[in-house]
């Protein structure tokens, strides 16, 4: 295949588009991943509002963050129980 045909391939170019979105989300630190971030282009070229997928990102992520902090907390907590009788003792 010529350099000329894999300039021309839409998947090669989509590639290249998506390889250069995600120099920019890293270098902009938007936390976003290769994949994450092929869905946010995949969805948007479907029409899907930008402003509400920027809000369902953020309070997915906030959810996440949540999550992980109830998480750790349980974690962090002493694994025993008191015995039931324990105010007789």
């Amino acid at each position: 295949m010529s350099r000329h045909s894999r300039k021309n391939n839409p998947n090669e170019k989509k590639n290249q588009s998506l390889k250069i979105l995600n120099e920019m989300s890293n270098i902009l630190e938007t936390g976003l991943d290769e994949e994450t971030l092929s869905l946010v282009v995949s969805l948007l070229e479907q029409g899907v509002n930008p402003d509400a997928l920027t809000l369902i990102i953020k309070k997915l992520r906030k959810e996440r963050s949540l999550i992980e902090l109830q998480t750790e907390t349980q974690s962090s907590t002493p694994s025993f129980f008191l015995p039931n009788n324990f105010e007789e003792l």
